[in-house]
């Protein structure tokens, strides 16, 4: 089972270091995992659309009027870690915690902070603790290499782990057809 401990736990034994027991060790391994796994999962999760991050809402409308710009305004989900797109592909803007849109309603989809890991795929577990590993190289091993050689293998795993999501996404989107392009065929 995938829990925040066997991330830290993986990532630790990247840069060989002890295993820990629990987050809320008191050794430098787990207080350092602690300082920074929030940080870097979220990080990980901005990365890609991951298939179990997605939700779908519709906002609530805000009372207050907005200065210029767009007419309306909508209050953000506070898991939002980035807005995907508006169900009708409306025009908005995103800033602070609102959106911000000339839609009356406002349908979103968008990347959800998902703290139990056990919902985590394993491609996604796996890269998250080689960025983790970056993350808390130095402060345990003083390891520039190391932190670098991680960091790579952080950009590969990633890679494959997006693949391995896009394909679980199921079917994809139709997408605009560019006239420019279409008329090269």
């Amino acid at each position: 089972m995938i829990t925040s401990t066997s991330i830290c736990n993986d990532a630790l034994l990247e840069i060989g270091a002890e295993r820990i027991v629990s987050l809320s060790d008191t050794s430098k391994r787990a207080i350092i995992c602690n300082e920074q796994y929030e940080k870097v999962r979220d990080y990980v999760l901005t990365c890609h659309p991951w298939v179990f991050s997605i939700k779908r809402v519709q906002l609530a409308q805000l009372a207050d009027v907005l200065a210029f710009g767009y007419a309306y305004q909508y209050q953000l989900p506070s898991d939002c870690l980035r807005v995907l797109k508006t169900d009708e592909g409306e025009e908005y803007k995103v800033e602070s915690d609102r959106v911000l849109t000339d839609a009356s309603t406002c349908f979103i989809q968008y990347i959800s902070r998902v703290t139990d890991a056990s919902k985590y795929t394993p491609n996604f577990a796996i890269a998250l603790s080689y960025m983790l590993a970056a993350k808390i190289c130095y402060p345990i091993t003083q390891s520039r290499e190391l932190v670098s050689d991680l960091r790579q293998q952080f950009l590969r795993t990633l890679q494959e782990a997006r693949s391995v999501d896009a394909m679980a996404m199921g079917t994809p989107n139709d997408f605009e057809v560019d006239e420019f392009l279409n008329a090269r065929y």
